[in-house]
């Protein structure tokens, strides 16, 4: 059987390649054209996150990346291993997510947080919320985040051959380190191999009372190597290599507090990604070329204090192969991309494997088709087929297009409106309640693909260094699958509702941003609650702000961050109000000798150690009568020294 996969992989890997080469092959030999005139068409970027930005933070968690983010949130609590992220309330298990182009796909147990990566090796990040392009990938229901990590030449300067930078970071709530190595060297005029090694090592931390949250030490690994660059001036190509490990003693359930009910555990949790990128720029407007092509691994092992341990994992296979034609009035993008997927139980379990496979192919277009109007349409068809572990085959398949139209109506200010629909066929299940033979892994007979729907319309203005956006939004998921009613399978309808607005401003040296969202999600007309998990959760009105000040002559960077979350009225039934809190953290950057190489940075976050549950996170349950979800963690001083060399 598995040989079998593979060799269908192999198979459907080229035809995908030699059906992306005929078109584009065809396009260049076709299109003896004259260089057209280039209409611009630039991608929304106010979601997009920086490098800078995680460094002047000290990022080091997820909850660190998406601090500023108005439509994302993180819960789970101050353990990265239970940290979840939310897209105006619906988790990460219903986003595509992907490290350059690798799709993370599976889901490996609903009391862990599913998505990990070293701050320190990523360039950008871009969040999408909701449904999107065609090009977002199969089954992005809730949106989609890109992950894109530095290469080389991102750290090379002009004429420099080869350098290293080394960077400690201290925690005080925690009394931990993070370390960090990086060694690069150019390979050719444009490319280069970056190695990067770094370690984060911190005791339980304290909540905001100073009492000490049991089980919370942070041991992380993170080792990336990766080779790119240009190989000329129409190629492109990187090969990189992920391995990390976070593990520790946690409780059964990371995301809630130790209980008799909630035993402690040694958990391991491991990623494997090996991801390689190919980009070709023809010189045809009508031929430009990208190929990804991954692996990827993901485990969990938990261990229980008498030694009983079981484990299990989702690996996948995939690539995606686009080209892209730049024409006059279309910026056209086309396409194929396939996954598969097994899921795998390890140490004492004896469920058999399950597989997924996901094969799709795809067009966008932005079509210009008057001075002041622009229409965005496309269209992607998914096949899935699923063998569960015990021989159930599912199987389905379906076109998910999408449209929208903006009108800028000044140079400065637009008006837009779109819809989007996305279809995600059943995948393997929560892998490690299959390893325990939970009787919610069992699938019913007869499971329906899931179906979302989203419509989104506002304004959006831009003003020298003035941008401001302005939008409503409504998402639906139809057939949404879960294990509520004790095994698994459609559980009705998720909707959503809402509005969301950011704002920015920069001024000579001063950066400034506010935003607000408004996010009501619903299952079946209740609103939903913590115990939604895989689903999502109900949060208040989040107000975001920020400040940024550079003091250039005297090397010093200044910044602020508040978020205010109001109080949760509308819950689900049988549950309690969630109270609302605000949060402040700051920052300062200081290069101390003017042309060196060595940096401090300090930052303090939860500024006045405020005592909390994140409104996200697994918070109050009536059958505890009690609040179970983890606190976050206090005011937390860090500091950190850099050198590059």
């Amino acid at each position: 059987m598995q040989q079998q996969q593979k060799h269908t992989f192999t198979r459907t890997l080229l035809a995908s390649s030699l059906s992306l080469a005929f078109f584009g092959q065809t396009a260049f030999a076709e299109g003896q054209v004259n260089e057209l005139s280039k209409v611009e068409v630039t991608a929304n970027k106010e979601n997009a996150i920086t490098e800078k930005q995680l460094e002047q933070k000290q990022a080091a968690s997820l909850q660190d990346i998406f601090k500023d983010q108005t439509e994302f949130n993180v819960g789970g609590g101050s353990l990265p291993a239970a940290q979840k992220l939310y897209a105006r309330g619906l988790e990460d298990t219903l986003m595509n997510v992907t490290i350059d182009g690798a799709q993370q796909a599976g889901y490996l147990f609903h009391h862990q947080g599913r998505v990990g990566i070293e701050p320190d090796i990523i360039k950008s990040v871009e969040a999408e919320a909701g449904t999107g392009a065609a090009t977002a990938g199969p089954g992005a229901l809730a949106g989609s985040v890109k992950f894109e990590t530095k290469d080389a030449t991102d750290l090379l300067r002009k004429d420099e051959q080869a350098g290293a930078m080394v960077k400690s970071t201290y925690h005080s709530n925690g009394k931990g380190f993070k370390n960090t190595g990086t060694a690069f060297g150019r390979t050719g005029d444009d490319s280069g191999i970056l190695v990067s090694g770094s370690q984060l090592d911190t005791d339980s931390f304290k909540d905001g009372n100073g009492d000490k949250v049991k089980n919370t030490d942070i041991k992380q690994e993170d080792l990336f190597a990766k080779f790119s660059g240009n190989i000329n001036d129409k190629h492109y190509a990187s090969l990189s290599h992920e391995h990390r490990v976070d593990e520790g003693q946690r409780n059964l359930r990371a995301h809630m507090v130790a209980g008799s009910w909630n035993p402690e555990t040694a958990q391991e949790n491991t990623r494997d990604t090996t991801t390689f990128n190919h980009k070709y720029k023809s010189g045809n407007p009508l031929f430009n070329t990208a190929a990804t092509i991954y692996h990827s691994d993901a485990a969990l092992g938990i261990t229980s204090l008498t030694g009983v341990k079981n484990g299990a994992g989702v690996e996948s296979w995939g690539s995606d192969l686009r080209n892209s034609m730049d024409l006059d009035l279309h910026d056209i993008t086309f396409g194929t991309d396939y996954r598969h997927d097994r899921a795998y139980a390890t140490d004492a379990s004896t469920a058999n494997d399950e597989d997924a496979t996901v094969l799709g192919v795809y067009l966008q277009d932005d079509y210009r088709f008057a001075p002041d109007w622009l229409l965005s349409a496309g269209a992607r068809f998914d096949h899935y087929d699923y063998n569960d572990n015990i021989a159930q085959n599912f199987s389905s398949e379906g076109v998910s297009p999408n449209a929208g139209l903006t009108w800028y109506v000044t140079d400065n200010l637009n008006l837009f409106v779109r819809h989007s629909r996305a279809l995600r066929g059943v995948g393997t299940k929560e892998v490690y309640l299959m390893a325990i033979g939970s009787a919610a892994a069992i699938n019913n007979a007869d499971i329906a693909a899931e179906r979302a729907h989203t419509t989104e319309f506002g304004t959006e203005y831009e003003n020298g260094n003035w941008h401001t956006k302005v939008q409503g939004f409504t998402q639906r998921i139809q057939d949404y699958i879960s294990t509520e009613t004790g095994s698994r399978g459609n559980d009705g309808t998720a909707k959503v509702w809402g509005y969301s607005a950011d704002t920015s401003y920069h001024w000579g040296q001063l950066e400034s941003r506010a935003g607000v969202i408004l996010s009501r999600p619903s299952l079946n007309g209740e609103p939903l609650g913590d115990s939604d998990m895989a689903l999502g959760t109900a949060t208040g009105r989040t107000w975001t702000t920020g400040l940024d000040y550079h003091f250039i002559d005297n090397r010093v960077d200044l910044g602020w961050t508040g978020r205010v979350i109001e109080r949760l009225t509308e819950v689900k039934t049988g549950t309690e109000e969630k109270p609302g809190y605000a949060l402040h953290d700051v920052y300062i950057s200081w290069q101390p000798v003017a042309n060196t190489d060595f940096d401090l940075k300090f930052a303090v976050n939860n500024l006045f150690d405020k005592q909390y549950v994140d409104q996200a996170s697994f918070g109050y349950s009536s059958r505890f009568s009690q609040v179970i979800g983890v606190p976050e963690a206090g005011r937390d001083f860090r500091l950190t020294a850099s050198m590059r060399f």
